[in-house]
């Protein structure tokens, strides 16, 4: 997710024109958590996050948080921070392997026409095997 996400904080999205709002959910097994919702809201099961799909065919997630930001430096701490929160384990190549998928959706929307679009940048979870990664060794 780095390199896109670079490429979008390095771009022009931030101007009088566009409002811009970010939200990040991990999808774990079954399970799907909003990184950047209330604390307490991680393992309720309250308005729990479901994904989900329109009449038209469009995507959608229900019950996730989205923060406005105004500037890279905003949207950079909050990538970040979702980040911190997904899940990781140890494995035998990688320390901090990520156990989810991590999803970034960043919506932009036209001050003036009120025209909306999402952005959903995906992380997928780490892959490794233990035999996967003893093979790798070898080539």
């Amino acid at each position: 997710m780095n390199g896109m996400m670079d490429h979008i904080l390095q771009s022009d999205l931030f101007n009088d024109s566009t409002s811009i709002s970010f939200s990040y959910i991990e999808i774990l097994g079954t399970y799907i958590n909003d990184c950047l919702g209330p604390n307490d809201s991680r393992h309720s099961s309250d308005e729990a996050v479901a994904i989900g799909e329109t009449m038209d065919g469009r995507a959608v997630v229900r019950n996730i948080s989205s923060h406005v930001v105004q500037s890279s430096e905003e949207l950079s701490t909050l990538v970040e921070r979702a980040k911190s929160l997904r899940s990781t384990a140890a494995t035998e190549k990688n320390a901090t392997s990520s156990r989810s998928h991590g999803i970034g959706i960043i919506t932009c929307t036209d001050k003036k026409t009120n025209i909306e679009g999402s952005l959903y940048v995906i992380d997928l979870a780490g892959s490794e095997r233990s035999g996967d990664t003893k093979e790798h060794d070898k080539e």
